[in-house]
């Protein structure tokens, strides 16, 4: 049996338990061994980041949003990437009203974090989440800044193992325009929120798994 091993990156906003949905549905597969590591940035509760990759096993990343930006900055060993919803320069597009999200975000954060995240959450289609352990208003606000001042082309590099990029139409968050253009690599769905993973687990199960099998299928692993 082969053996896979998930990395799970939450995105801005989140924490850990933000996979848990997505995790009921992974472990119904049969197919594969699987183990999991789930990292906890420390936006709420205590931050969780611990050793990834796992010899023997086939490390599959799995990010959400802001955690693709934060691996670009710590990045280890992996065989494989599912990025959901890369936020990439996206959230500057200056055509939209999407481009001011980030930035009016951040001007309200301070005053009034509660309030910003309920609205980031209802945006996600998430109104309902709750996170667990206290909040770090002052992570969360760096975090914020991070994604409003980087420059994504400068620090992303040659991709040296398989990946795919998922984004939706419906996205309430990122801008449209990144994806008129299709890319390798990029699945581009009709519906769907931004918060995907936790609120539609099994449409991102059933992506996650076709994904694997096809990749496994066309590439040798040293591990398998």
């Amino acid at each position: 049996m082969q053996k896979i091993n998930f990395i799970l990156i939450h995105g801005w906003g989140f924490a850990d338990n933000f996979w848990l949905p997505l995790l009921k549905c992974l472990k119904i597969n049969k197919k594969y061994k699987l183990k999991f590591n789930i990292f906890n940035l420390g936006f709420f509760g205590e931050k969780k980041i611990i050793k990834a990759s796992r010899k023997n096993y086939i490390n599959i990343l799995i990010t959400h949003s802001y955690g693709h930006c934060w691996f670009q900055r710590n990045q280890f060993p992996i065989d494989g990437l599912i990025s959901f919803f890369y936020p990439g320069n996206y959230y500057f597009v200056r055509r939209t009203k999407k481009s001011k999200l980030i930035v009016n975000m951040i001007k309200e954060f301070r005053t009034n974090p509660e309030t910003v995240l309920y609205r980031f959450y209802k945006l996600c289609g998430n109104p309902m989440y709750k996170s667990h352990g206290k909040i770090n208003p002052s992570l969360l606000l760096s975090a914020l800044k991070e994604l409003k001042n980087i420059d994504f082309k400068k620090i992303e590099r040659q991709y040296k193992y398989t990946r795919l990029f998922i984004f939706s139409k419906n996205d309430k968050v990122l801008d449209e325009m990144h994806y008129q253009e299709k890319k390798k690599h990029y699945l581009i769905l009709d519906r769907g929120c931004h918060g995907l993973p936790f609120t539609n687990p099994k449409i991102s199960s059933k992506i996650i798994f076709e994904y694997i099998d096809n990749e496994i299928q066309r590439k040798s692993y040293s591990c398998i």
